[in-house]
């Protein structure tokens, strides 16, 4: 797919500022951008703006996701307040999609519950409001996910953002984009070696967001099974430069610009496959 276009999730990548990011991953041939919602987002997006970028989502904080499904009616509101206001900046801009966890939390297996799933409902039916779309990524805790995804059948302000690296190291492979793919909204491409951990649990340490091809991620694989999906009009890649390991082996020798260059020479490798 020699036409196919890339955007770049601006989270993770240094502790460069957000506007010469987004410089940077324009000259390297990016032509959309995904800021993460802070108390700065308001500046993120009117520099991508400025500087010509498609802004192809916000990505809203999970940090209490585990509490929209709490059968506690305090902790549920708090949780929803937490992400209502990146559907808010996501609208100001125009910014199509917003990106949320289902949950967060490697020590339960969660159970969906009907409080939570209505409390999703009022999310949504903001979302709707607004013109804006809830994209549900794959974190660990599919459960919720599945259930959403259920829930909201029939539904196009709901659909679905795959992670590939989390596919791998949170979801134990399962092809979840056999199972979602024509709801598909985003894509957050990156690598890692899989679970690390000899007992097979899982852990946030394994989703070090390699570049493609830098991983165990089955490329070949993925690029059937993305071109048998919903098609995208970009493909968005969810990067980390600074990390530990072999991350730190892989990339500490670059300059952000450099990384930002070879993760586009990726994603056309990657694009040519689908």
């Amino acid at each position: 797919m020699s036409d196919q276009k890339f955007g770049l999730s601006l989270t993770n990548i240094s502790g460069t500022p957000a506007d010469e990011l987004i410089r940077i991953a324009l000259r390297a041939g990016f032509t959309a951008v995904s800021p993460s919602f802070s108390p700065h987002i308001d500046d993120v997006c009117r520099e991508a703006i400025s500087a010509g970028a498609r802004l192809q989502s916000v990505h809203a904080p999970f940090g209490q996701a585990a509490n929209m499904w709490s059968n506690d009616p305090e902790l549920r509101r708090k949780a929803i307040d937490e992400v209502i206001p990146t559907v808010e900046a996501a609208a100001r801009y125009c910014v199509p999609v917003v990106v949320c966890h289902t949950w967060i939390g490697f020590t339960n297996d969660p159970t969906p519950t009907l409080c939570g799933l209505e409390n999703h409902e009022r999310l949504v039916r903001r979302a709707e409001a607004l013109g804006v779309r809830i994209a549900y990524e794959n974190t660990e805790g599919e459960g919720t996910l599945f259930a959403l995804m259920e829930h909201f059948k029939g539904c196009d302000t709901v659909g679905y953002c795959w992670d590939s690296g989390h596919e791998l190291c949170y979801n134990r492979g399962t092809d979840l984009l056999e199972r979602l793919g024509d709801r598909l909204l985003m894509t957050h491409i990156n690598d890692n070696v899989g679970i690390t951990n000899s007992d097979g649990s899982i852990y946030f340490t394994d989703d070090l967001h390699l570049l493609p091809f830098d991983g165990k991620v089955d490329w070949q694989r993925a690029a059937k099974r993305l071109s048998a999906a919903k098609m995208q009009e970009y493909i968005n890649f969810e990067l980390k430069l600074a990390g530990e390991g072999l991350a730190k082996e892989l990339y500490s020798s670059l300059s952000v610009e450099e990384y930002v260059r070879e993760a586009y020479k990726r994603a056309k490798r990657l694009a040519d496959m689908i």
